[in-house]
This record gives C-alpha cells, sequence and structure tokens, in this order.
C-alpha cells in the first residue's frame, strides 16, 4: 500500500489551501489507517489514550484491528 509522506516544506496554511483528497470510490479509510500497519508493524503504537487521572494506555496497531474486528463481529451478529 503507498502512503503519503506530508513534509514541512510548506507553511501550514500553503499545506491546507493546496490539500485535496483522491478517494477511490471503493476505498477503505479503515484498510489504509490501521489494518495495513496492522499487517507490516503489528506492535507500532497506534494511539496513546491518557485519562484525566494521568494513566496512559498505548495500543497497538495490532490490538486495534483486533479490537476493531471483535466490535465488527459483534455488530454482524445484531444483523447491522
Amino acid at each position: 500500500m503507498n502512503r503519503r509522506v506530508i513534509h514541512d516544506s510548506a507553511s501550514w496554511d500553503e499545506m491546507r489551501a493546496s490539500f485535496r483528497w483522491n478517494i477511490p470510490p471503493e476505498f477503505n479509510m479503515a484498510r489504509a489507517c490501521c489494518d495495513s500497519w496492522a499487517e507490516t508493524d503489528p506492535n507500532r503504537r497506534a494511539l496513546r489514550h491518557v485519562s484525566d487521572d494521568g494513566a496512559a494506555v498505548n495500543w497497538t496497531y495490532g490490538q486495534l484491528k483486533d479490537a476493531s474486528d471483535r466490535l465488527a463481529e459483534y455488530l454482524r451478529a445484531q444483523g447491522v
């Protein structure tokens, strides 16, 4: 999967003004943003949740994919 890297050669305002989504009709955002990383680097940190008391929990791409797969299966079983 190809990933675009944004270089900071332009100002933030210039990058925002020139940015355009080029989304194919059958594009799957979850696949592009999470599942592809889960396949290639499942132990890479995807999220860090910090609660109000300062406790931090890290989620890897592999853990995030496992959780999203479980949620999808639950929703499918409920007829969603």
